[in-house]
């Protein structure tokens, strides 16, 4: 009894509970990501990897930002769960119905066509999930299990039960994002008696959002401009595109550990926590980022030839360029949160318009002289001076030590200790 006491205590702790939640998240995902990279090959993945990234940068314009006015509004009292949700659902109607038209008459890419399909419903998921985050960040954390779960069924069902074609891709997308869906909206927990659209609503929302919206664009061309590059610019072949996305990918799971102490930093900090919250969850969460480096530097070369098989070889490389921007994210991670929070929106938009347009003009210089590793040093250059920028501007502004967003501290560990008392 005393020990299941003490496992209840420690899940109740909600950083904890996060990350172990982020944990099983990036398990579950290396087991989707090894069946639905096998089943796909390089070429369609390299698909995937464009659709997924057309995606990403239109629905940074179409969310408009309003997301991030959901916890500004609520930390200032008002009572913005209802009309927000009710809102925003007869917005994104709405506007899957213009996608559809769109595609009609567009003279597009059967990528873009497909991507401009699922932009509403991406976009909608955003707003979802970012008013679980602030109201509930546990049950949006439980959420993300049961959707990496269920991706996996479907791309088991279609790895062994069918042969990988471009319209399978396209069928596997498509039940992703409604099951994606499905699961987002019953995290809220409401029902919508009737739909309405208050304007006068949406458009304070929007206006509080065109400097997050912006700052949105920036983040996703930070993220996504490599690959948009070299599709659409210097036209490098899907497979080596496919490769690169594996690489990228790989990378990115180490930034679900700042993601998830992020979430609850953001709540907590909509809530009323400060800057030394801010500091602490920074340097545990550097801490547990590095040693998450290192193994993947040591083993990542025979971790993805077991996963991903020979195909995929050239994605190590791609994965130890990456890394090296990983710990510049944490810092831009942590800080981006507070600043949000407590309405520093425009430094947010200085620093990672300067990150997005140092990638932008280093992609165009670098990718032609060496391909894809050269588009991921661009992207790790941006990374980094995007994280010192931040770092440096907290430190300065709110009196915080450099060495206390770095190192671990002993009451840090005492109050690790104390979870398992």
């Amino acid at each position: 009894m005393k020990l299941k006491n003490k496992v209840i205590a420690v899940l109740n702790q909600d950083y904890f509970y996060s990350v172990i939640s982020k944990l099983v998240g990036v398990l579950l995902a290396l087991v989707y990501s090894a069946f639905y990279t096998r089943y796909l090959g390089a070429a369609l993945k390299g698909d995937a990897a464009i659709i997924s990234n057309y995606i990403s940068l239109i629905s940074s314009f179409t969310a408009l930002g309003m997301y991030q006015a959901y916890p500004y509004y609520r930390k200032k009292g008002e009572d913005i769960f209802y009309p927000f949700i009710n809102n925003m659902t007869t917005l994104y109607a709405l506007m899957t119905v213009f996608s559809l038209l769109l595609i009609a008459v567009l003279p597009v890419s059967a990528n873009l066509k497909f991507a401009i399909c699922l932009v509403p419903v991406q976009s909608f998921i955003r707003h979802i999930n970012y008013v679980v985050m602030i109201e509930t960040p546990r049950r949006r954390n439980t959420a993300s299990m049961v959707i990496a779960a269920q991706e996996i069924v479907v791309v088991v069902f279609f790895y062994f039960f069918t042969q990988a074609t471009y319209v399978h891709l396209l069928l596997i997308l498509l039940l992703q994002n409604l099951f994606n869906l499905a699961v987002s909206w019953s995290n809220l927990k409401v029902i919508l008696k009737k739909l309405r659209f208050d304007l006068s609503q949406v458009k304070r929302y929007a206006t509080f959002g065109i400097l997050p919206m912006v700052t949105l664009i920036l983040m996703t061309l930070n993220y996504r401009v490599d690959i948009l590059m070299l599709e659409d610019l210097f036209h490098t072949p899907k497979a080596s595109i496919g490769i690169y996305s594996v690489g990228v990918a790989l990378g990115e799971k180490i930034w679900l550990v700042p993601d998830a102490l992020k979430d609850i930093l953001m709540s907590h900090l909509a809530n009323g926590s400060d800057k030394q919250e801010t500091a602490k969850v920074t340097r545990m969460s550097l801490l547990v980022v590095v040693f998450m480096l290192v193994c993947l530097i040591v083993l990542g070369k025979p971790f993805i030839l077991l996963l991903y098989g020979e195909e995929y070889a050239g994605a190590y490389e791609i994965l130890v360029i990456m890394l090296i921007g990983v710990v510049g994210m944490v810092f831009y991670k942590m800080i981006y949160a507070f600043n949000v929070v407590n309405g520093k929106r425009v430094i947010n938009l200085v620093f990672l318009g300067a990150a997005a347009v140092l990638n932008i003009i280093g992609n165009y210089f670098l990718i032609p002289l060496g391909g894809i590793a050269a588009a991921a040093w661009a992207s790790v250059i941006s990374y980094i001076v995007c994280g010192l920028a931040f770092l440096i501007y907290f430190c300065r502004t709110e009196k915080i030590r450099v060495g206390d967003m770095l190192f671990i501290k002993k009451s840090d560990i005492a109050s690790f200790r104390q979870l398992f008392r």
